[in-house]
């Protein structure tokens, strides 16, 4: 019953996740680079999740291949944060060759573990090289590194909010991004009880909980988060920066005065 509760939470996720991402790819918005950055990071942890579901089902030198590959991949989420939260404050930029190179360790990771994958040749052998006491927990703690860093150059960025001048998208109140700020931190403080749990079972200590199945359950939690932002704050996605104020009086001045001099109101008097 539990693993059956847990398999439709995950398989929910995956598929509203896939539907989020087309959504966010295929949707028409003023600001197109977050958008489509947003639905990269829906993208990159839907994939997690499906690789996790579906590793053990393919036959086991297919499925030891896609562990190797699906290990790297969340090394894509902090410059994927990173970006959003440059594209939601400077809605005009686009993406740079110098922006690619953020995700050049992702591309060097998989390239890395598909040549290893090829080397060890021997499914035994890629098993006893991913149970390793030494070598994963180093690449974890890597990655884990790698990750918050991004996360406080992230929180850096949105705290600028203040000093830029953003408006609704129907120009009636201002942009806060606080909200953002603060469900960045929890979902780095979800990812680090992640890390904890996966260094803990590699050294034996072994958690109250499958590490998987709730590492699983945190990427489907940040789906569902991400969805209610799209659903309850859309406009998000197409801020803009404020006019400068050059309104241009001209014509308001000229309507007074051609009403002080026909109407000489100073002259009533039940003027108050």
């Amino acid at each position: 019953m539990s693993q059956t509760f847990w398999t439709v939470v995950f398989a929910a996720g995956a598929a509203q996740g896939l539907f989020l991402c087309g959504a966010l790819l295929l949707r028409r918005s003023r600001n197109r680079l977050a958008t489509r950055i947003l639905g990269a990071i829906v993208g990159v942890a839907t994939a997690m999740i499906v690789g996790g579901a579906v590793g053990s089902s393919l036959p086991t030198q297919w499925g030891q291949l896609l562990t190797f590959l699906n290990i790297n991949t969340e090394l894509a989420i902090g410059p994927c944060l990173y970006l959003f939260a440059r594209a939601l404050l400077h809605p005009d930029r686009s993406l740079t060759r110098r922006d690619t190179l953020h995700f050049l360790p992702l591309i060097l990771g998989m390239l890395g573990w598909a040549t290893t994958w090829l080397i060890l040749g021997d499914i035994v052998r890629r098993d006893l090289f991913l149970d390793h006491l030494w070598i994963i927990p180093i690449y974890v703690l890597l990655k884990a590194t790698w990750l918050f860093v991004y996360v406080a150059k992230t929180h850096r960025i949105l705290r600028s909010d203040a000093l830029v001048s953003r408006l609704h998208a129907a120009g009636r109140r201002p942009v806060r991004l606080a909200w953002l700020r603060h469900g960045l931190l929890v979902a780095a403080s979800l990812a680090g009880t992640i890390y904890v749990t996966d260094f803990a079972g590699r050294f034996g200590i072994s958690p109250p909980f499958n590490a998987d199945a709730y590492g699983s359950l945190v990427l489907a939690v940040m789906i569902y988060m991400m969805s209610f932002m799209v659903l309850q704050r859309p406009w998000v996605l197409s801020l803009r920066v404020r006019p400068a104020a050059t309104v241009d009086l001209s014509d308001e001045v000229a309507r007074l005065n051609d009403h002080l001099e026909r109407q000489r109101p100073w002259l009533r008097p039940d003027l108050g």
